[in-house]
């Protein structure tokens, strides 16, 4: 059977503070690639789940800890990569703004429920995904779901992010 709770975790690409003292984070919360889970999200399920997520679960937290409220989900896209996401870090979060800044937590990850899904084959994912190297076992494809959060993570999910380290400095020194 599939798990039906999930987390998905990517990079943090953009980060930094405006005139304001508004500081904001974007990048991909998730993406159509394999996870170190063993999971794949289609970009449909994304596209659905999507506007459910900015209109009822804005609030970003902290590692998944509902009791710890960092920031606020201001956009929300689609495209044929996976689900960008746009971010405001509370000014109460002054540690974790600093962390981001020096590159020590830089990641993204979703939370949600899987709707609908199934197990593919390691072969038949490599083939039908294109993926590059042979997965060691079954693939679980998530076709449909409910987004209940992102959260901010310092351990992601998601091994093809590539943290921008050079992209986060640049726009903390175009900020």
């Amino acid at each position: 059977t599939m798990k039906n709770t999930f987390y998905f975790s990517l990079d943090i690409v953009k980060s930094g503070t405006g005139k304001d003292n508004k500081f904001f984070i974007e990048g991909y919360a998730a993406t159509k690639d394999l996870d170190r889970q063993g999971d794949i999200i289609v970009l449909d399920a994304l596209e659905h789940a999507a506007a459910g997520l900015l209109e009822f679960g804005n609030t970003v937290f902290f590692n998944h800890d509902y009791n710890r409220c960092v920031g606020r989900l201001d956009e929300v896209k689609v495209d044929d990569v996976g689900l960008w996401v746009k971010i405001y870090i509370s000014q109460w979060e002054e540690e974790l703004r600093k962390k981001i800044e020096e590159g020590i937590i830089g990641k993204f990850s979703i939370g949600g429920r899987v709707m609908e899904g199934e197990r593919v084959q390691p072969t038949e994912a490599q083939r039908r995904f294109n993926l590059k190297t042979r997965p060691t076992e079954a693939v679980k494809v998530i076709s449909r779901m409910e987004l209940f959060e992102v959260s901010v993570v310092g351990l992601p999910a998601n091994a093809h992010a590539e943290f921008a380290h050079k992209s986060l400095c640049k726009a903390l020194e175009d900020m």
